[in-house]
């Protein structure tokens, strides 16, 4: 009897297993979905035999469900190492498909308060007649609205290696409302209705990419979080986009280490986050702030505070670019630059110098590794100081002329591609050929530069170097000889690499001079720590990817970082020769920048032609009428730093909020992005279209927690703004007494009204003007400034705003994020803990109950077997009795 009720009890045991179990291939076609969720957040994936796909993201908050069209989980670059050629035909793609891996599964787990899925792909042929083994690890807090993945690949290929890594996401268009895709890139650019937008396939390497956040959302404000969380940001990474009409697709890529060598391995160092939030970008901005509070790249803290950060450029008033060819009357320029300083009434001005390097060769370039100086560039830079204006000076971080005399020294650092072959930093400049790259990883070559700024650039009179183009611009490094990092583009050497390089030269500077500053090309999040300075890009420039029509710059980056390191603007201001299809939206660049908080940037374009300064230039026979608009724009530099003063706290050290809501209208500029045309008649072909408000506006919470509002009218006729200020969109105290203080350039301060909940206000902006607001606890120290309305009229003249029908920079979204539990990166070192069973939901539950139902009939009738076995057997043995 005991032998048959366990011989019962193993074939029900059987009989559920063979017919419930999930997770194992059995090579039918049925589809299988797969969930992995918490009280926020659902992630549903399909399984079709060895197919797997992403199906849907649900926000279980509010109901709405982020589809994916049919698409590979993941795709892979890889080389065939055995065949040295040249850049892209040794190149095999290969794909998550399922026919061409033995065996794919998933399985559950849940230790604690954290769930995990894991997709296996086993022995996957990616190269003839070889194979890897690849596994996706995607994780999920109980209190988080973010799933975090990672990607390991077994690589047993013995002739191929693995380059990149990617991980595709191919949205499906909400054909319901407007979407929005976000991309990095330089501030930060905004995607209307990618689906249809992105009309053809973009790739990038890390190299121009400052942030690793890349959020999509609707414009009733349901999000799509999608990040990368690297905490030094230094990791080599690539994205990816593509549309087709009806979907949106972004990969998420990463370059492998060794991709030099067959076999290497990928264990994805840090996590990618796939969730959901509510709102628009600067939600997501903000969440990703959270993050990055917590990691090495602000480690420095905040500017305020930043001991590592002079003075004096906290204090920086006014950036001066020039582009001087001859010092030979340095005193003249000297004394002219400093005629400017004092127009322009700025107490810190720093000048950037652009071409001051002699090159020995005769060619266009300096002497890359050496920086020799133009004759009388030296006592240029000291007769500079001597009005106490800090200089700057130009140099690139990776490059070296085989003509210098250190090259023999240095030689050993230079990089080789898969020839063998030195890496030429300028491909197509006949006059470059001697100029190789160099791993900017390699100590020597760290310790030179170092010692240029210690014993060159401060021996000259610089107060400062900037380095240009900190990227991972050419593919990967394979000297044998550099065996201190794995050979090939993957990894975080080369990122690394910079970040070290600039630390020793800012260290070697400051050996000499404690004052001494450095800063880099464009804005980069990884560079925070070692650097002073950050930089405000791309805001009038061509969109990187989609059309000029549906794609605006937005500051996602100063949302993030901007208290953290010195801002400065980055216009094309030689007005002279390129930039501008209208000379009056000179100042519309300048207002772009600065309405960020950036240090202003301006270039004495006029006076390096021998035509005076910039306020001068009007006096100037000839230029009555360009002239005149130019002298304006100096005027209203002069306006904007004299206002700054007042408002550092905000605008130097204060953090970027929301934009205000205002009735200021959405105009279109249109610029010459081909420099070397003329701008008076650039054809329509070479022009791109910058959007903005008619009046820029910008929020600011000073260091103390108070709140500011600024507004620049680049326009040169008066502006009347109404403006909604908000108290839960910028954590105002409904109750709450506050005074609404007005701010202007020539220094007055005038109380305009109390408030203590939700208020409007209106202001009329007299041409080409800055004012700042302040909102601070208190009340009214009289009734008799009870007035919302300043500014004076007058101005004339029209600009080449297009005002009708344009893409609203600042869609209104209708949600608001709401508190997310962020931690800090994790590693994925822990126990997984016992298996557990996959639950079905709603369109899989007939099916589940189908399973459980037919695994109970089987039982049921092994049991009934069993009995009437048992029943016949006792039947046919004497002195029994049958059981009734």
């Amino acid at each position: 009897m005991k032998i048959a009720f366990l011989f019962t009890v193993f074939i029900v045991l059987v009989s559920g297993f063979v017919f419930a179990t999930e997770g194992i291939d059995d090579g039918s076609n049925s589809k299988e979905a797969v969930y992995i969720e918490n009280n926020y957040l659902s992630l549903k994936f399909e399984m079709e035999g060895k197919a797997v796909q992403l199906m849907s993201v649900t926000n279980k908050e509010t109901d709405y469900i982020f589809e994916f069209d049919s698409s590979t989980m993941w795709k892979m670059k890889i080389f065939d190492v055995k065949k040295p050629s040249g850049e892209n035909d040794f190149v095999t793609d290969s794909y998550a498909v399922g026919s061409n891996c033995e065996k794919v599964t998933y399985d559950k787990n849940k230790l604690g308060s954290t769930e995990k899925l894991t997709f296996k792909w086993d022995s996957c042929e990616l190269a003839d007649g070889e194979f890897a083994d690849i596994d996706l690890a995607i994780s999920l807090e109980d209190s988080e609205k973010n799933s975090r993945w990672r990607i390991n690949v077994d690589n047993n290929m013995l002739s191929h290696s693995i380059d990149y890594i990617t991980l595709p996401f191919k949205i499906k268009k909400d054909s319901t409302q407007n979407t929005y895709a976000v991309d990095s890139t330089e501030t930060g650019w905004l995607i209307r209705n990618p689906a249809n937008t992105i009309n053809e396939p973009k790739s990038r390497r890390s190299n121009g990419v400052q942030m690793q956040l890349s959020p999509y959302y609707t414009e009733n404000g349901d999000g799509l979080y999608m990040a990368t969380n690297d905490p030094y940001g230094t990791y080599l990474k690539r994205q990816d986009w593509d549309a087709d009409g009806a979907s949106f697709t972004h990969e998420f890529g990463h370059y492998v280490e060794g991709s030099a060598s067959s076999g290497n391995d990928l264990v994805l160092p840090y996590d990618l986050l796939v969730g959901v939030y509510e709102g628009e970008w600067y939600d997501a901005a903000k969440i990703y702030r959270q993050w990055a509070q917590q990691t090495p790249m602000l480690s420095r803290g905040k500017l305020k505070t930043r001991s590592d950060v002079p003075q004096w450029h906290k204090d920086l008033d006014l950036i001066t670019l020039t582009a001087l060819q001859n010092y030979d009357n340095y005193q003249q320029h000297a004394q002219k630059y400093n005629d400017a300083q004092e127009f322009y009434g700025a107490d810190n001005e720093m000048i950037f110098a652009w071409f001051w390097t002699n090159n020995p060769t005769g060619s266009n370039h300096p002497d890359y590794g050496k920086y020799t100086p133009k004759n009388n560039f030296p006592n240029f830079l000291n007769s500079l100081n001597g009005y106490g204006i800090k200089s700057t000076v130009y140099s690139l971080t990776f490059a070296i002329d085989k003509n210098i005399p250190q090259w023999n020294a240095l030689e050993h650092t230079v990089l080789l591609d898969r020839n063998g072959n030195m890496m030429r930093a300028f491909h197509n400049e006949p006059d470059a050929e001697d100029v190789v790259v160099v791993d900017v990883s390699n100590s020597d070559w760290q310790s030179n530069y170092a010692g240029l700024a210690s014993n060159n650039f401060i021996a000259i009179g610089a107060s400062g170097n900037y380095f240009d183009n900190p990227y991972a611009s050419w593919f990967g490094d394979f000297n044998e000889e550099h065996n201190y990092h794995p050979l090939g583009m993957g990894g975080n050497y080369i990122y690394n690499g910079y970040a070290e390089l600039m630390g020793k030269v800012r260290n070697a500077g400051r050996g000499v001079n404690p004052n001494y500053i450095t800063f880099y090309e464009r804005e980069d999040e990884k560079y925070i720590r070692v650097s002073d300075t950050v930089g405000v890009s791309g805001i009038y420039d061509p969109p990187v990817i989609g059309d000029d029509i549906n794609t605006v710059s937005i500051p996602l980056f100063p949302t993030v970082y901007h208290d953290y390191a010195v801002m400065i603007s980055n216009p094309k201001v030689n007005y002279l020769i390129n930039g501008y299809t209208n000379y009056g939206d000179v100042t519309f660049t300048l207002a772009k920048g600065v309405i960020l908080g950036a240090v202003p940037t301006v270039q004495e374009a006029a006076y390096e032609l021998g035509l005076g300064l910039n306020y001068e230039l009007g006096n100037h026979p000839g230029y009555e009428v360009l002239g005149g608009i130019i002298s304006n724009y100096a005027k209203f530099y002069k306006d904007i730093i004299s206002l700054r003063k007042s408002v550092r706290d905000y605008l130097t050290y204060g953090e970027l909020l929301r934009e205000l809501p205002t009735d200021s209208p959405n105009v279109v500029k249109k610029f010459c992005f081909d420099d070397s045309t003329n701008p008076s008649n650039c054809p329509d072909s070479k022009q791109n279209r910058v959007h903005g408000k008619e009046v820029l506006n910008s929020v600011w919470r000073s260091y103390q927690g108070d709140i500011g509002f600024f507004f620049l009218n680049y326009n040169d006729n008066q502006k009347t703004v109404n403006a909604n200020v908000d108290f839960n969109d910028y954590g105002l105290d409904v109750g709450t007494d506050y005074v609404l203080k007005r701010y202007t350039s020539d220094g007055n301060v005038v109380e305009v009204m109390g408030v203590s909940d939700d208020f409007s206000f209106t202001e009329t902006f007299a041409p080409r003007s800055a004012v700042f607001f302040t909102l601070t606890e208190g009340v009214m120290s009289s009734e008799d400034n009870d007035d919302s309305n300043g500014g004076s009229g007058g101005g004339g003249g029209g600009g080449s705003d297009e005002s009708n029908g344009n893409y609203d920079p600042s869609p209104v979204i209708k949600k608001k994020v709401s508190p997310v539990n962020l931690e800090k990166p994790k590693d994925d070192n822990e126990d997984n803990g016992d298996n557990i069973i996959v639950t079905s939901r709603k369109e899989d539950f007939i099916l589940g109950v189908q399973k459980a139902v037919f695994g109970f009939l089987s039982g049921l009738v092994a049991i009934l077997i069993i009995t009437a076995i048992i029943i016949y057997t006792k039947k046919i043995k004497p002195g029994k009795k049958r059981i009734h």
